[in-house]
């Protein structure tokens, strides 16, 4: 989704008002400019360069959580800063000079502009948004340089056997240790999802909160756009649903008057 912006490319998610003159920006625009591979950078943020997380911010590359801050390199969570380096206070000449220094090696290494390598993620491929919508195997994930989390399937037994109606769910469920039925992962109830439960009338999930994140995952559509023809007028029409989809599809126009 990309609303009310311009000279944006390879970008998803940008939000009003427009963001402009943005490269391969991912989500929360609303507002910036001069960007170039960054994520979630947003709020008036202006010539930001290999960044995440950072808002009414200027004059970053590589940061990560600087907000309101401007000219830092390679700084985590400083707030309302300038001119630092790897968190540390600079004047504006040294870190001008300091800078120039840094990204001429950088060059030389091949390590400058690019967004930060895979090696510094604290997450695994597999634990990943990436995962979800791109699914890899190991074997190709670790060739691009990620790292792959393989967890040790070392699960207890359930302690508990879930009852199928919920009225016959007591609160000594929230001590009981309880086993996926898909994945084998152990988890538990907390009082308030119990509660919630009884509101609504609904049995206790038997899979952990990972498989059943994973259907609604798999429920999405894919991130693919289809030539199809409308179901009603025979328009040809773009859409997320492919044509061997059983799904009736209309066009803007006719599913329009249809709920009018």
């Amino acid at each position: 989704m990309v609303l009310g912006s311009e000279n944006v490319r390879y970008s998803q998610l940008q939000e009003t008002p427009s963001t402009t003159n943005a490269y391969d920006h991912s989500s929360f625009g609303y507002g910036a400019e001069w960007t170039y591979e960054v994520a979630w950078c947003g709020l008036s943020s202006n010539n930001l360069k290999f960044c995440c997380w950072n808002y009414h911010a200027h004059d970053l590359q590589y940061c990560f959580g600087c907000h309101g801050s401007g000219n830092l390199f390679g700084c985590v969570g400083i707030r309302n800063g300038e001119y630092c380096i790897l968190n540390k206070q600079y004047t504006k000449e040294e870190y001008k000079e300091t800078i120039s220094k840094i990204i001429e090696h950088m060059k030389l290494t091949k390590e400058y502009g690019e967004f930060f390598p895979p090696q510094l993620s604290p997450w695994a491929y597999n634990e990943t948004y990436g995962n979800d919508y791109s699914p890899l195997s190991k074997k190709v994930v670790e060739s691009f340089g990620f790292k792959w989390h393989q967890e040790a399937r070392d699960y207890k037994d359930a302690t508990m056997v879930i009852p199928d109606n919920i009225k016959d769910v007591k609160n000594d469920i929230l001590g009981a240790i309880l086993k996926c039925d898909s994945c084998g992962k152990n988890y538990k109830l907390i009082n308030m999802e119990l509660e919630f439960y009884h509101k609504m009338d609904i049995p206790v999930p038997r899979q952990c909160s990972f498989c059943r994140y994973d259907n609604r995952i798999r429920s999405l559509n894919p991130i693919a756009i289809y030539k199809r023809d409308c179901a009603k007028c025979g328009k040809e029409m773009e859409t997320s649903y492919s044509s061997d989809r059983p799904e009736i599809v209309y066009c803007e126009a006719c599913y329009n008057n249809e709920v009018a």
